[in-house]
Parts: structure tokens; C-alpha cells; sequence
């Protein structure tokens, strides 16, 4: 696939714990199927990374019914 001018994710990280391979193929996968829409808008973006979600940011989430 063409990246055009290098509108793409360059670069995924994932955490460093037990399943960790398995998390940067998802991020991988996540970066290639996004790869249209960033050359549409002309987008980059250096590091898509996981994140440990935060127990008082998953509560007020729920509460606000994002999920």
C-alpha cells in the first residue's frame, strides 16, 4: 500500500507485561487499518501506544454511560 508523503503511524509500542506480543500485534493491526483515513486528512502520527487504563478514569466512564 501506498503511504503517500508518510501520512501513517510510525511506530506502536505496547506495555511491557504477559501478553505483550499479542497487544502489539492488535496495535499493528489497528495502524493498518486507519492507514486510509491518515492519508485522506494528511494525518501522522509517530506513536500509537497502549495504556493502562486508570481505575478512577474506567469508574467515571461508566458513570458518564460510555459504555
Amino acid at each position: 500500500m501506498n503511504t503517500g508523503d508518510g501520512f501513517r503511524v510510525w511506530e506502536t509500542k505496547a506495555l511491557r507485561r504477559s501478553g505483550e506480543g499479542e497487544a502489539k500485534r492488535i496495535l499493528d493491526r489497528i495502524a493498518k487499518q486507519v492507514q486510509p483515513i491518515m492519508l485522506k486528512h494528511k494525518w501522522k502520527v509517530k506513536l500509537l501506544s497502549e495504556m493502562q487504563i486508570q481505575k478512577m478514569l474506567w469508574a467515571r466512564i461508566w458513570e458518564l454511560g460510555y459504555i
